[in-house]
């Protein structure tokens, strides 16, 4: 994720999230998020950074690396 421009000076310019899983209820021990908690986080999320696929990601941190 990068940011869109309104994010906090001290914030990271690029944020990786990962989650094990998003699903109702906790189970095997494995502490996850549930959907609302989930589409909270993202809309946090989204108001300080443009969510992209790790792909993208990949493709934008080599291009930025070349220009170097």
């Amino acid at each position: 994720m990068s940011p869109p421009g309104n994010h906090p000076t001290n914030a990271p310019a690029n944020l990786v999230v990962t989650y094990h899983y998003v699903r109702p209820a906790n189970s095997d021990g494995v502490t996850g998020v549930t959907p609302e908690q989930f589409a909270a986080q993202l809309h946090l999320i989204r108001s300080s950074y443009e969510i992209v696929p790790a792909d993208a990601f990949v493709a934008r941190q080599a291009e930025e690396t070349a220009w170097r």
